[in-house]
């Protein structure tokens, strides 16, 4: 359960890193 927490936290800082790039 941990893992899976911890993936998914590092999915959503991708995205926002994503979408910060996007941004400019």
């Amino acid at each position: 359960e941990d893992y899976q927490l911890i993936n998914n936290k590092i999915y959503e800082k991708r995205i926002r890193y994503k979408r910060g790039k996007n941004y400019g």
